[in-house]
């Protein structure tokens, strides 16, 4: 009967230790549950943020894109601008020359009716 008590005692202890091990497989299990979660959670934040890097990355390349594009158009425009700047100074020189011949003709008529009028005094 001792042995009976003591195998009976034993199993008691067995038992205790095995629902003792239970509970720690169980809180294990929780906390990988837990880790895996938040694993998880990190994953999907640095997926968003990677993401979200590509984004301003090709934000950025389309920027600078854009830059470049107005830089080629203002060069483009400012080159048409000074064409243009060379035709008017152009038609300028000529509008001056032929005011300067004007002026000339002007004089001498004048010069001429002076003459015309002193002679009919």
């Amino acid at each position: 009967m001792a042995r009976y008590n003591a195998l009976e005692d034993e199993l008691v202890e067995l038992r205790a230790k095995s629902e003792k091990q239970d509970q720690i497989r169980d809180d294990m299990n929780a906390q990988i549950r837990s880790m895996t979660e938040k694993k998880n959670k990190a994953d999907k934040r640095c997926d968003d943020l990677s993401k979200r890097c590509r984004d301003l990355e090709e934000l950025d390349h389309r920027k600078d894109q854009k830059l470049q594009d107005m830089e080629f158009d203002f060069k483009s425009q400012r080159k048409e601008f000074e064409k243009m700047m060379g035709e008017l100074q152009v038609h300028a020189d000529r509008g001056e020359k032929e005011q300067e011949k004007l002026n000339k003709i002007l004089d001498e008529k004048e010069m001429v009716i002076a003459a015309m009028k002193r002679a009919e005094k």
